[in-house]
Parts: structure tokens; sequence; C-alpha cells
């Protein structure tokens, strides 16, 4: 695979329109870009999981207070569909193309594709 500019990529992708295809997200402060809330997708926390979309430096990101799934979207494309990282950047690509990528989760297709990754998203209903 050759080389990729993995911030440019994730400067492409809208992390907040890629995780509300999977959980509903809810505006909590106007500051540094913005901050949403909502359940989270990995362990199903009503009210712990931060996302923003925006942040003045770096990448967007999310975090959940709850089980400690956190990265950007190339992690969260990885947890959901049962990725390596070449395929995360595959998905992130296409998410930043607009093709989109279909919704996913903790199927036992995704499940039994699932590979340790370190910093990844470790949910407490989908642990690989």
């Amino acid at each position: 695979m050759d080389r990729v500019d993995t911030k440019a990529l994730l400067a492409g992708v809208d992390l907040l329109a890629l995780l509300a295809r999977d959980t509903p997200l809810q505006r909590v402060a106007r500051t540094d870009g913005g901050e949403y809330a909502g359940p989270c997708p990995a362990c199903g926390g009503r009210d712990r999981f931060r996302v923003w979309p925006a942040p003045r430096e770096g990448p967007g990101r999310y975090w959940c207070r709850q089980c400690g799934a956190r990265g950007d979207a190339i992690s969260y494309l990885r947890w959901r569909e049962g990725l390596g990282f070449q395929g995360g950047l595959r998905a992130a690509g296409r998410a930043a193309a607009g093709g989109g990528t279909p919704r996913a989760g903790c199927g036992a297709a995704a499940a039994s594709r699932r590979r340790p990754a370190a910093g990844g998203v470790a949910g407490a209903r989908c642990r690989w």
C-alpha cells in the first residue's frame, strides 16, 4: 500500500456524521468546534459518550467516559467494521469521498474478523 497522509484523510471525514449513523448525538457545547454527547455505540452507556468533531488542533475525536472507547474516525471504523489498519484507511477514504460505509456494529461477521488493536475501541458489549 502506498503512503497515506492520515492527517489529510481524517480532515476529509465528517466524524459527526459517521458516528451519528450509529448513535444519536446532541450538541452540548459550542466551544472549540463544538462538543456532542449521546449513548456510546460500544458499551451502550446513555450519556458518557463525547464527540469533538472539529477541535482547534488535530482530527476530530470521540471518548466514552464509561468504557474508555476513544479515538478518531479510523479507529472507529476499524472497530465498527472489524478491520485492520489498512482496511480502516480504505473505509475512511470511502467516507471522505462521500461513499459512506455500511452500518455494521457487533454482528457475528464483524466479530469474526475483529483483531486486537492497541488504543482502539474497547467496548463492554463488543470485545475482541
